[in-house]
């Protein structure tokens, strides 16, 4: 039997073969759990890393199916564990005053996007260690909320991919702030649709991505804190005026961060 157990960051002791994960789990969510300490946990065809004590963290797809599942393979017991994926509903949004040269880019520019989109792909692939990813998020920025999670983009009137982040507009010069502590592991000064992109890994697959900044205010390799001003919210790259577009990762997939973020004041 699958346990649904979770309280502010408390885990309830796990049976041999028993996973403890968030009592709803949504299209979009960042999961933290906690199984047998030593056995193989499998989510989506990934195996995940687990701490001392058997904590691990996943995420789920903005699309996934109604039920999703693990698998537990260990010593003590054997088992696939099914658990209920709440479905959502998104939004339309429609965009115009967007450069028409990333909405439809002529050859050289999308040749440029892909080695670019490259880039991005290899820093969200890394697998590190760190444990930042047990810390709760913060803000990253102060802004009014212009684009949600998942909703269908619709660019200078043309049908676009879905809008899986969260815009923060605000001035630009605004301050933005590393949500978690975490090593950072992409600093682009100027991507075609990104513009002044910024990666940071927290561990275990866990990434943040903080794009069309006016400034990058720090260094790949280097080290950062939970709330450390690391740039400045602008309009760099594929963007229709001053805001953050910030990303919450595991590994690829793009989770919602308004699913981590504590409630605005």
């Amino acid at each position: 039997m699958l346990a649904l157990i979770f309280a502010q960051g408390l885990f309830a002791a796990a049976a041999p073969c028993s996973v403890v994960l968030p009592p709803e789990l949504a299209q979009g969510s960042l999961v933290r759990g906690r199984g047998p300490v030593g056995s193989k946990i499998i989510y989506a065809g990934r195996p995940l890393a687990q701490t001392a004590s058997g904590d691990f963290v996943f995420g789920i797809a903005y699309n996934a199916a109604k039920v999703a599942s693990l698998q537990i393979k260990g010593s003590a017991c054997s088992a696939t564990l099914n658990f209920p994926v709440t479905q959502r509903v998104y939004a339309t949004e429609r965009v115009n005053g967007v450069p028409q040269n990333t909405v439809t880019p002529d050859p050289e520019t999308a040749k440029r996007i892909a080695l670019e989109g490259a880039m991005i792909q290899k820093a969200r692939a890394l697998d590190s260690k760190l444990l930042f990813w047990q810390q709760p998020f913060q803000w990253p920025a102060i802004g009014r909320s212009s684009g949600v999670y998942g909703s269908q983009r619709i660019l200078n009137g043309l049908p676009s991919s879905p809008h899986l982040g969260l815009d923060m507009a605000a001035p630009t010069g605004t301050p933005v702030l590393a949500a978690l502590s975490g090593k950072v592991t992409l600093a682009h000064a100027g991507m075609v649709m990104t513009g002044k992109t910024l990666i940071i890994d927290h561990g275990f697959g866990i990434n943040t991505v903080y794009i069309h900044m006016s400034e990058i205010a720090v260094k790949e390799g280097q080290m950062v804190t939970a709330g450390q001003r690391i740039g400045a919210i602008g309009t760099t790259g594929r963007s229709s005026g001053p805001h953050l577009h910030f990303q919450v990762q595991w590994y690829q997939e793009k989770l919602d961060p308004e699913l981590v973020l504590p409630a605005r004041k």
